[in-house]
């Protein structure tokens, strides 16, 4: 489906997104692989749509649904499967590794104007002595999701889910990209850290509990 006509392929992005992203079984995962949704996927991922009105989409949005599909098919899936989504990121030179880094470098760099205008606030706030509630801090951390810290989240964990691999060369590839940029692994640490603290926290299923282990675990192969 999402390897026909334009308007199919952003359409049925959306609904994959909600559909693999949400609470989605292996299975189903594995369906989507059998079926060759990979080659459809990754063009989405290396060149998405730019935004139309008709559809009531952007290109920021198409950039969410894809990142989104690989981070579920990279946590529910195992073994081989999990094998072939690894090797997409090593073929073409990791010209998809060189994709990741670009939209990791494009949504930091939008939190960071959020964070920056909330520091202002902040000091508003502090110069008019008003205290900052928890209804408040919730809002601002509401602020950044919007404003690009969940997408930015997802990155870091295929990120972080690729150096599980323990691929040599597709980490040399992450580490030239971030050291070039003078970034520290320890940043992608601290993303990954608030992802997991916020994840599922209204919930107190046994499955939240489970994948909020799970993410605690990949933070030792960085």
């Amino acid at each position: 489906m999402i390897r026909s006509s334009f308007f199919s392929k952003c359409g049925a992005l959306q609904v994959l997104s909600y559909f693999i992203g949400t609470n989605c079984l292996a299975n189903y995962c594995q369906q989507f692989m059998d079926l060759s949704g990979l080659k459809g996927l990754f063009p989405m991922f290396l060149s998405p749509p730019k935004f139309t009105k008709r559809l009531g989409m952007t290109e920021d949005s198409m950039e969410e649904y894809s990142i989104s599909i690989i981070f579920s098919l990279l946590r529910n899936l195992k073994s081989e499967y999990r094998a072939r989504i690894t090797q997409k990121f090593v073929e073409n030179n990791f010209v998809k590794i060189d994709r990741l880094m670009q939209l990791f470098t494009k949504y930091n760099d939008k939190i960071n104007l959020v964070n920056a205008k909330i520091d202002v606030r902040l000091s508003e706030l502090v110069k008019q002595s008003q205290s900052i509630d928890q209804e408040m801090d919730d809002q601002f951390y509401y602020d950044r999701l919007d404003g690009g810290l969940f997408t930015l989240q997802i990155i870091v964990c295929i990120i972080f889910e690729l150096f599980s691999e323990q691929n040599l060369n597709i980490s040399m590839q992450i580490n030239n990209y971030l050291s070039q940029r003078q970034i520290s692994t320890s940043y992608l640490e601290t993303i990954l850290e608030e992802y997991i603290q916020h994840y599922g926290e209204n919930d107190h299923y046994q499955a939240v509990e489970d994948e909020k282990n799970r993410l605690c675990s990949l933070l030792k192969f960085i």
